[in-house]
């Protein structure tokens, strides 16, 4: 499911050539369901359309950062520690193993999501025909 096309990405003035769009549009649709839940594979609901292509624009245009940091985590290019023989340091404690770029690129998308597609709570009270608990 496409979550938003190509036109729709350059009308929010995106600049990726279409080939580097459908790569990272993928990725990005991969994102945007964990995000959502997963609530949105049925189909978007149209209320809801226009708010799930701006979030899709800032998940696709984050895709590279993403990469770059999972291939900067394998490659063990991430200065997590530093030492001088004399003083030690740590960098991001508690946050190792984590990428931070895609953390940020998921807060970013949620923030311009509606309640009802992210909140686990609002699946639990019926929204997307979740059920209430019973």
């Amino acid at each position: 499911m496409s979550y938003l096309d190509y036109s729709g990405y350059l009308a929010r003035g995106g600049t990726m050539t279409s080939t580097a769009f459908a790569k990272a549009e993928k990725q990005a649709e991969h994102v945007m369901d964990s995000v959502t839940l997963e609530r949105l594979r049925g189909g978007v609901p149209g209320e809801f359309a226009e708010d799930v292509a701006d979030a899709m624009m800032v998940l696709v245009d984050s895709v590279d950062q993403i990469l770059e940091s999972y291939k900067a985590m394998a490659g063990g290019t991430q200065v997590t520690s530093f030492s001088n023989g004399v003083d030690s340091f740590s960098f991001g404690a508690g946050r190792q193993g984590r990428n931070e770029a895609l953390e940020v690129a998921r807060e970013r998308a949620a923030a311009m999501l509606p309640i009802e597609l992210t909140s686990v709570c609002a699946l639990y009270n019926g929204a997307f025909g979740g059920t209430d608990g019973d």
